[in-house]
């Protein structure tokens, strides 16, 4: 016997019905509501600003911006305080600093050439005006979210003083795609190799060596994921705050004391061969880290005499402690994502986790209203 319902019922069944799938496609394809009902951020958050509330004159604001110096803890391959047991075993601090000067010294042979060739080179003119340039690393299937990121805190036109390049590896999947955005926008650096996890150190390495060689008159390298959100007026009043007082800067999230991973099943499994130490030392993390051009230049050097390590970050570490730079550890630089109605959100120079692009657009929203009208904003 068949139940008969009402056709009420059946019709708000069905209209519910509706409903979900277009819920779901919104969701999977990025789009939807362009705020969050309970608004950018609490107004109940912080009183007493407006739209001074991220100026250099405000007191409040300025202390936010302060940043210290890592502590240099106990590295496990230095045999003395020059010479590190992490080959290469040279003096990189005096080998670094007599290339930089131009001095004559004996070159070792290099253990570490960067080995894959730059397909396309972005035309990005970076000049004396240049504060900072954003190498942005990218998967070649990530095209809503480059797209989202030019319209949003990489975008040229709207923040002075800043330029973007996108790093890619070469894909089968994608190339069709990839090669329009190249003709359209021009800033991308397509390099020669499979694109995938366990490619990102020599991702980083290509990266740094397009920025080194192409746009030495920039003050500042930025390297960041594509899932990041950035303030970078914020981020650049920081940096104008630091002026020349860290002419080998090295900047982000730090991660003080790290182990290696044994476990083969681990996607951060390395081996007591490639890397015999128990600790890797402070490493920022990869997701968005800040150096001065000089620092860059400079590794790009030392890396070909240091040993490769899969690792992106622990890599960048292994050769500022060659080098004798000490990472500098930012608190309002977050590896978690920071919602944009949280309260945490007014003071955050950089967050993980936008992948969504629209979230991304709303975070910027939700930024520049801050940045205009104060604390108390909040989303109609």
């Amino acid at each position: 016997m068949m139940m008969s319902f009402p056709k009420q019922i059946l019709m708000a069944l069905s209209l519910l019905s509706v409903v979900s799938v277009l819920i779901l496609t919104m969701f999977y394809l990025n789009i939807g509501p362009s705020v969050q009902p309970n608004g950018c951020i609490a107004a109940e958050a912080l009183s007493g600003f407006n739209s001074t509330l991220y100026s250099l004159e405000n007191p409040r604001w300025r202390s936010e911006l302060q940043i210290e110096q890592q502590v240099k803890v106990a590295i496990p391959f230095y045999n003395n305080p020059n010479y590190t047991s992490y080959p290469l075993n040279i003096d990189m601090r005096k080998f670094v600093r007599n290339h930089r000067e131009g001095s004559q010294y004996t070159t070792p042979k290099m253990i570490n050439v960067y080995p894959y060739m730059f397909i396309t080179k972005p035309e990005v003119t970076c000049t004396n005006s240049t504060k900072l340039l954003f190498v942005i690393k990218s998967a070649p299937k990530n095209k809503r979210a480059r797209q989202a990121i030019r319209d949003t805190w990489a975008n040229e036109e709207s923040v002075f003083g800043i330029k973007r390049v996108f790093v890619l590896g070469r894909t089968k999947v994608y190339h069709n795609d990839v090669e329009q955005e190249i003709k359209t926008h021009k800033d991308i650096l397509l390099i020669d190799y499979e694109d995938s996890y366990y490619m990102n150190t020599w991702k980083l390495r290509g990266a740094l060596i397009w920025a080194g060689n192409s746009c030495t008159e920039c003050d500042y390298v930025m390297l960041v994921d594509d899932d990041y959100y950035v303030a970078t007026d914020l981020l650049l009043q920081q940096l104008e705050m630091t002026g020349n007082s860290n002419e080998s800067l090295y900047m982000g999230w730090v991660n003080p004391r790290s182990f290696p991973f044994r476990s083969k099943s681990s996607k951060w499994y390395i081996s007591s061969t490639d890397y015999p130490y128990d600790i890797y030392p402070p490493f920022v993390s990869a997701g968005s880290i800040v150096m001065s051009i000089n620092f860059v230049r400079d590794f790009m050097f030392a890396s070909q005499f240091t040993k490769h390590i899969v690792f992106d970050d622990v890599f960048l570490a292994i050769v500022a402690n060659k080098m004798g730079v000490v990472p500098v550890n930012n608190k309002l630089f977050y590896t978690g994502k920071v919602e944009y109605w949280n309260r945490q959100f007014w003071n955050t120079l950089t967050a993980h986790g936008y992948s969504r692009p629209a979230d991304l657009r709303n975070a910027w929203k939700c930024h520049i209203l801050l940045k205009n009208n104060g604390l108390n904003t909040v989303f109609k």
